[in-house]
């Protein structure tokens, strides 16, 4: 079952990207449009999302494998890939941490505008290589403690922006790396 991938329609690209992504790949989901871009300025029915065609479809099959994850998302730039995740994919629960502190309010807007305040969660001015960190952990704690529905039979996916190499790793946790 491809439920992930098949949440979503292609519609025709458009040229005029910069020289290394000279075509624009776009989708729709629902009333939401997704630009495979590396422009700014997203918008609640318009996200920007910086993965080209292949691996918008390499990072919903990784949904459609383990369907009903909890997802931990590392970047969030303009929220294309959390909006993705989001409304195609249906996680059971999702974090997202942003090194930058200033919110993505589209993100924010989807989130709200779909009710997703539940199961989706982003984090600003987290820098995800400090490892002194502890409140990363008790983050992702207070998210799984507010929903039965984080449980250690769950399936986990952790997620990268800089694209996605899947493989196991503990207690069933799939993790799409940077390759």
């Amino acid at each position: 079952m491809n439920r992930a991938r098949d949440a979503l329609t292609w519609l025709p690209s458009e040229s005029g990207g910069p020289a290394w992504f000279p075509r624009v790949d776009r989708f729709r989901i629902d009333d939401v449009e997704f630009h495979c871009s590396f422009e700014q300025g997203s918008e609640p029915n318009r996200f920007y999302i910086r993965k080209h065609r292949p691996l918008v479809e390499d990072y919903l099959a990784v949904f459609d494998r383990f369907q009903a994850a909890n997802v931990v998302e590392l970047g969030i730039m303009e929220g294309g890939s959390v909006a993705l995740a989001a409304l195609a994919a249906r996680p059971r629960k999702m974090v997202a941490f942003e090194l930058e502190p200033e919110r993505v309010e589209a993100l924010d807007a989807l989130i709200a505008g779909h009710r997703l305040d539940q199961t989706v969660r982003p984090y600003y001015g987290v820098d995800q290589s400090d490892r002194g960190r502890a409140w990363v952990r008790s983050s992702l704690m207070s998210s799984a403690t507010r929903s039965s529905t984080w449980s250690s039979t769950t399936p986990r996916i952790a997620l990268s922006q800089r694209g996605l190499r899947l493989r196991r790793c503990f207690r069933g946790c799939a993790t799409a790396a940077s390759t």
